[in-house]
């Protein structure tokens, strides 16, 4: 999740520059991607690992009010998108702009471990009015935990006492407001820290069912495997959900300018990712693979105005919501190799930026779509700015579905076909010991004249909103 240290204003300031230049003829370029190689670190992590200081407060308001007792599962009485969406909420951003109808999940981003267990930088969690407002749409809060130094990991993961007093403590942090945890452990992988993860995840899982305390396990994924680091597959079956950090396949390292998210082209791309890189999982378990997506993307200094360009100097990442603005000046170019756009401009020196938009953005929602994952989710939220085109991009792959109870075959409708079924639960009046009671609209254990009142009502419809 990258670019914390241009995050302390909220914003990232594009440098004012010479007038929108002609356009110019550019010859058609395909160089292959080069995501961050092992042993560099990982995606994001120079950037996220040398972050602003912590705000010790709830990015939502300072307000402090008393937690809230609504159950995410009212969810089950919302319009949501079928698929998950998964945003990341950084500190350092705001809330104003987030479109909590449309997400399923909210990243708090982050709360740090070290290699004894002990957590650090805390955030000022818990985020009380963050989390009374993702109950209220039906959003689960998952917190995020983070290390990026890998002896560290390895430390943490192979010692039982350290491994001990981090699940004591987490469990600390998950009764205060969170319905899970997210694991963002990265950096080189040399040291074979990833082969510990499953085993790590198993024994996170069997303290929280110990406990009896429902607790989500996500945890962030690389875009690419190097060297077969990861046994995906064990990862898979230990967690509920995969966030796939499918970006930065160009970045601070990179020798030429290219996008971070390309869906095509190259050896490495984000098709790539999902068919090859997660073969056993998209196989096995799409369902829990959550494809994720940049709204940023990165500015250099290059040696000329082509596509992928020697680059003289790495500048900043830019959040799409400066992009957006940008782009407006300098004109909008459009990759057709990799399926991004990308602007320039010239002063001193040539300058790119390589970012994602709603176009490129909704051809990769619709490539998650395509394999059947279970969703798909962003870092990270708050750098959309006030527009609303990058939320538009996911209703319009994902559009929400609103709950129709009294449609008990499933078909949208509220018919004589529901009738029947209704009708033989309301002579049974008793919900089953165990198992689903589609009839009892009121949940209350019976199929009575309350939920044959309700059921007419819908049936008085016929069609589901």
């Amino acid at each position: 999740m990258p670019f914390a240290t241009l995050a302390s204003s909220g914003i990232v300031v594009v440098v004012s520059v010479v007038p929108a230049i002609a356009a110019l003829t550019v010859a058609a370029v395909v160089v292959a991607p080069t995501p961050a190689p092992d042993p560099t670190p990982a995606i994001g992590w120079s950037q996220r690992s040398h972050g602003p200081t912590p705000t010790q407060h709830d990015p939502s308001g300072d307000a402090n009010p008393a937690l809230s007792n609504l159950s995410v599962q009212a969810s089950t009485l919302l319009c949501k998108p079928t698929q998950k969406v998964f945003g990341f909420l950084p500190y350092w951003s705001g809330t104003s702009n987030i479109r909590w109808d449309l997400l399923s999940h909210v990243g708090v981003f982050s709360i740090g471990v070290d290699a004894s267990g002990n957590l650090s930088n805390t955030i000022g969690w818990p985020w009380t009015t963050t989390i009374n407002t993702a109950r209220a749409n039906g959003v689960k809060v998952i917190l995020t935990i983070t290390n990026f130094n890998p002896t560290q990991v390895l430390s943490l993961m192979t010692s039982t006492t350290a491994r001990n007093n981090f699940f004591s403590k987490l469990r600390t942090q998950v009764l205060a407001g969170a319905d899970g945890v997210c694991i963002d452990f990265e950096g080189s992988t040399s040291n074979a820290w990833p082969s510990q993860v499953p085993g790590f995840l198993q024994a996170m899982r069997d303290y929280f069912d110990q406990q009896r305390i429902p607790c989500e396990i996500h945890i962030a994924t690389p875009a690419v495997n190097w060297g077969n680091a990861w046994n995906l597959s064990a990862v898979a079956a230990q967690a509920d959900f995969l966030f796939i950090m499918g970006y930065d396949f160009y970045g601070s390292w990179s020798t030429t300018t290219g996008p971070s998210a390309p869906l095509f082209g190259g050896s490495f791309n984000v098709d790539n990712t999902m068919r090859t890189q997660y073969a056993s999982v998209l196989t096995a378990s799409p369902q829990k693979m959550i494809l994720g997506t940049p709204w940023y993307g990165n500015q250099w200094d290059t040696s000329t105005s082509a596509a992928y360009s020697s680059v003289l100097a790495f500048t900043q990442s830019v959040t799409y919501a400066n992009a957006a603005v940008a782009v407006g000046s300098y004109g909008r170019q459009w990759d057709t190799s990799s399926r991004t756009p990308w602007y320039r401009w010239q002063d001193s020196t040539w300058n790119q930026v390589w970012y994602d938009d709603a176009e490129s953005l909704g051809l990769k929602y619709a490539r998650a779509k395509t394999y059947g994952l279970g969703g798909v989710g962003m870092w990270a939220m708050g750098y959309q700015g006030s527009t609303s085109a990058l939320w538009d991009a996911i209703t319009a792959q994902f559009p929400p579905v609103c709950p129709c109870p009294a449609d008990l075959n499933s078909d949208r409708s509220v018919d004589d076909a529901d009738f029947v079924l209704f009708s033989n639960a309301y002579q049974a009046l008793l919900c089953p010991a165990s198992g689903p009671c589609p009839s009892d609209l009121n949940n209350d254990g019976f199929v009575d004249d309350s939920d044959f009142v309700l059921f007419a009502a819908a049936y008085e419809q016929l069609l589901c909103p």
